[in-house]
């Protein structure tokens, strides 16, 4: 998949990826690029929030943009991550998310 984006360009993505950009508190003047971060849909009153395969309501999703029309701390999950974790209307189309970025563990070997 080639997508414009302001980490990737139109660099290949893997299409496997879930994608999200993020607000401009989060995007931290890019360097959130490619970072990850599970976001789980919440389930409350008017929340339309669907489990996807294996009964989740979380996915993993790769930072590849900035969302230019969000607020600080938004993200804009691409239409993909969105109908797997909720139902997916014309419309609106806002849920209520937690999310936490995905720590890098490095491991440490010793020679």
């Amino acid at each position: 998949m080639h997508a414009a984006s302001e980490c990737f360009q139109e660099q290949p993505l893997d299409p496997n990826l879930f994608l999200i950009s993020l607000g401009h508190r989060l995007w931290d003047n890019g360097r959130a690029c490619g970072d990850l971060y599970d976001v789980t849909c919440l389930p409350q009153p008017g929340n339309q929030c669907v489990a996807h395969e294996g009964g989740s309501l979380t996915v993993r999703a790769k930072v590849v943009d900035r969302c230019k029309y969000c607020g600080h701390l938004d993200m804009l999950l691409s239409l993909e991550a969105y109908a797997s974790i909720a139902k997916v209307f014309d419309g609106n189309g806002s849920i209520m998310v937690s999310f936490e970025k995905v720590i890098a563990r490095q491991l440490a070997i010793a020679c």
